[in-house]
């Protein structure tokens, strides 16, 4: 079982497609350049995507978890500089279609925005002016778009889509308290918050429809903010505007609280700050945006506000206190994770927390009557750039899992009271559907104290009685009674899953090709000490095009859109803590 298809759809890597998927010229009109990627050409047989990429970066805010996909189509400028749009047709019969909302900034670092349909498919007109916005505008723009053709919106937005309109006030200063987003109507209604410091205007906008999506979010003057990179695809709980003055004319800075979705645990918000950036244009209408794990005190919010205010942007340089500063590290550009600290153990809901590279990393103790267990960091969803390891064996690039990935949640597995680290788990994000495919990384050391990757391929099912909870449970007793190692020969028949070693080993892919699964599991451990950069070497340059990251990918993403498609509720907390208690 493979981790599905990692695409790169840069017109400049048709040579790296893999040999199952075809690409041809769309044949678009006009001045723009498409394509198409589809497999197995009129047999209609879909094709799990796990990742889009572009000249070898992933694609952010697309490809939530593997899906299966019947065509995708991608749409350029006419010299092929930028991609404006993409459509991607999932064997479900529901439609994704995805907008640059920049195209001043580089494409590895914008969020596109996803609308999805699970009955309109866009026509070539429909797509055509799509097309004509992106670039008039240097990005998509709903508004503009919608002021073309006044019934576009209801083509692309659910009642879960929210236009956003900082202009409107509290009924207690003068508004009118409630008003209807632009285009899908829903009602939303605006309360008044805290006064910050004693200085700062605090209101929340509160739609009827909980979790939702911004789509869009209007200034005054008619403008609609331009968020360097795109706003985010995340469903949000909680939206939240701060303003200068008293009257609420001009906003600093607006607070998205991610949704958990989370029905047990106490994991840490989530949050996206977006703040106001006056460099970027004299009109005030530049935006950044960043993604915090952690949670800010008034006091420390105030200062954020201040910063802002004062200056022309949120400079962490001059922001008063380390301690803040890492609290405000931006998570979306990646975490790494430090095994080699010293680890508090933690009671109840309660979190410790260290700082990692700028960035604050909350973490949580539990024991078991295996191990003693440290989960970090405490927030779901994030991007791992490395593993920081007390070997020097650190657990960064190819021996990582490939990049972009998105983790739910990873795990460090101690001999001793949070001492003595001998195995990591990455759980990677997943549709969380009886049947869906799940993928942990795990990293064991070997006798000379190197960590040796291992990916476990499994499916999901629902309550915690599935082959992904068992394989779990049966895989960590297995490392307990061997030895705090991974032994292939005493794995047979203790997984329904397949494990593997991670990096690939094409040595070992090759001669277990063919066999049952009970028997590509003996012998596997016969190769325990080889080298790793070599037989990534090997595996890379095969003449099947396809690296680890082809093998085993998994994409980064985040769960949205219109039509709230795949949206589960998350167990992970009972579900480990179940977990660990029995072990």
């Amino acid at each position: 079982m493979s981790g599905g298809i990692r695409l790169d759809i840069d017109p400049k890597s048709w040579s790296k497609i893999p040999e199952e998927i075809t690409c041809e010229d769309d044949n678009f009109p006009g001045t723009y350049d498409s394509y198409k990627y589809y497999s197995e050409p009129g047999k209609g047989k879909p094709f799990i995507l796990s990742a889009l990429l572009h000249k070898e970066s992933v694609l952010k805010g697309i490809i939530p978890y593997p899906v299966p996909v019947k065509v995708i189509s991608t749409y350029f400028n006419g010299d092929k500089t930028n991609i404006l749009f993409i459509h991607i047709a999932l064997s479900s019969g529901t439609n994704w279609y995805c907008a640059n909302p920049d195209t001043k900034t580089d494409l590895e670092n914008n969020i596109l925005t996803r609308f999805i349909s699970e009955s309109k498919v866009l026509c070539t007109n429909d797509i055509e002016n799509i097309l004509q916005n992106v670039e008039t505008h240097n990005g998509f723009s709903i508004a503009q778009l919608n002021a073309t053709d006044g019934s576009f919106s209801k083509k692309l937005l659910g009642d879960s889509d929210i236009i956003f309109d900082l202009t409107e006030k509290p009924s207690t200063s003068g508004g009118n308290g409630k008003y209807d987003s632009e285009y899908s109507g829903t009602s939303i209604t605006v309360t008044p918050g805290s006064l910050i410091g004693g200085t700062f205007k605090k209101i929340q906008h509160n739609p009827t429809y909980s979790p939702f999506c911004v789509k869009d979010i209007q200034l005054s003057g008619g403008q609609y903010m331009k968020v360097k990179g795109g706003l985010p695809n995340d469903l949000i709980t909680g939206f939240y505007v701060y303003y200068k003055d008293s009257d609420y004319t001009t906003p600093l800075l607006v607070e998205l609280n991610i949704s958990l979705d989370v029905i047990s645990g106490s994991y840490v918000t989530s949050r996206y700050l977006l703040s106001k950036n006056t460099e970027k244009s004299g009109k005030g209408k530049g935006w950044d945006i960043r993604k915090i794990g952690s949670y800010i005190e008034e006091g420390e919010l105030k200062k954020v506000i201040q910063s802002i205010s004062d200056g022309s942007k949120l400079n962490l340089t001059l922001i008063e206190g380390e301690d803040l500063k890492s609290k405000l590290g931006d998570i979306n550009k990646g975490i790494t994770i430090d095994i080699t600290r010293t680890f508090e153990q933690t009671g109840g809901i309660h979190t410790k927390y260290y700082d990692s590279d700028g960035v604050r990393i909350p973490y949580k103790t539990l024991k078991s009557n295996a191990y003693y267990v440290v989960q970090q960091p405490y927030f779901p969803s994030f991007i791992l750039k490395g593993i920081k390891t007390e070997s020097g064996s650190d657990i960064t690039g190819k021996n990582l899992h490939p990049p972009g990935t998105e983790i739910w949640q990873l795990n460090i597995y101690f001999k001793e009271a949070y001492k003595d680290p001998v195995l990591i788990e990455v759980i990677c994000k997943y549709e969380q559907s009886d049947g869906c495919p799940k993928y942990v990384y795990y990293y064991c050391k070997d006798g000379n104290n190197t960590w040796n990757g291992y990916l476990l391929s499994t499916q999901f099912k629902k309550g915690g009685a599935g082959e992904d909870f068992a394989d779990t449970e049966n895989l960590i007793r297995h490392v307990k009674q061997n030895a705090d190692k991974v032994v292939f020969e005493k794995l047979e028949g203790n997984l329904k899953g397949r494990l593997t070693k991670y990096p690939p080993d094409p040595l070992w892919v090759e001669t277990q090709e063919g066999k049952s699964t009970e028997e590509r599991r003996q012998g596997d451990d016969q190769n325990e000490n080889s080298n790793r950069s070599s037989t990534l070497e090997t595996h890379t340059n095969s003449s099947s095009g396809l690296g680890p990251e082809a093998i085993a990918g998994i994409s980064s993403g985040v769960l949205g859109g219109g039509g709230l498609v795949g949206v589960t509720i998350w167990k992970w907390p009972t579900i480990m803590s179940s977990l660990i208690t029995r072990l």
